[in-house]
């Protein structure tokens, strides 16, 4: 049996337009830099643009497509891993993130300039990428500030959140979407600052109606409930069963 893989894409202008801007503006490609597109199927129009994109800036341009991976963290493929380690600049449009991984925590300590757009759609890439980057930067280091100087945080919303946990001591991060200097990282698009709790001190009830990382958008809202920084329930149809399997018995904690 002969098998045949074989595809097409349409080139989009705008999708060509955000390609640019992820290219100059955040990572600040140079010519003579090796650009690596790392996608997978679900993806691939993303990447394949991003790609392109990248060869007309004179750059070292590699598209490589992997499977796409079953869990968000699941580590590319090793010769994947071994190409990000050399490369100047990483872009990583997959359906599941390859942020926290070893392969770009390694990309990233030889250098690399890594930015992941886990599950990103052609809408949001168009919408959400194209925009005042200085700004952006400026109100997440605002946000950012305001959360490490503080001592505790209260999350109340009419839909019934309530929640109350401490950060004292404890570091904010930064995502602004601006990648320029060896050794970068974060999401695309930019525009994010968040504080881990300390542990043990989340306390009330947190109601997701919008989307929740491994699901997506929610059908429904899930309901879920701490004490002393542990879930005690976990509410709301199949999407909240989901989560329960993954949160049950886990304390809020740095990197959950």
């Amino acid at each position: 049996m002969k098998l045949q893989y074989m595809y097409t894409i349409d080139i989009s202008e705008e999708l060509l337009r955000a390609s640019d801007t992820v290219l100059r503006k955040c990572l600040g490609v140079r010519p003579g830099e090796t650009v690596l597109v790392v996608t997978d199927e679900l993806l691939r129009k993303l990447g394949f643009h991003l790609w392109i994109k990248a060869l007309n800036l004179d750059t070292e341009a590699i598209y490589l497509e992997i499977k796409p991976r079953r869990v968000h963290g699941e580590e590319p493929p090793k010769p994947v891993a071994e190409a990000m380690k050399s490369s100047s600049v990483v872009i990583a449009p997959t359906s599941k993130f390859l942020t926290h991984t070893i392969a770009r925590k390694e990309a990233t300590e030889r250098g690399a300039r890594v930015a992941t757009m886990p599950g990103i759609t052609e809408d949001a890439f168009i919408r959400t990428v194209d925009i005042d980057y200085e700004y952006i930067s400026r109100l997440t280091e605002a946000v950012a500030r305001m959360l490490e100087n503080g001592v505790e945080v209260r999350v109340v919303t009419e839909l019934g959140s309530d929640l109350i946990f401490r950060v004292e001591g404890r570091k904010a991060r930064r995502s602004t979407g601006i990648l320029v200097n060896p050794g970068d990282w974060g999401n695309l698009p930019g525009g994010e600052a968040y504080i881990a709790p300390i542990e043990g001190t989340a306390n009330g009830t947190v109601v997701i109606d919008g989307s929740m990382a491994g699901i997506g958008v929610l059908k429904e809202p899930v309901r879920m409930v701490f004490k002393d920084g542990i879930a005690t329930s976990i509410e709301g149809g199949k999407e909240a069963e989901m989560r329960g399997n993954c949160y049950s018995d886990i304390m809020l904690k740095p990197g959950t």
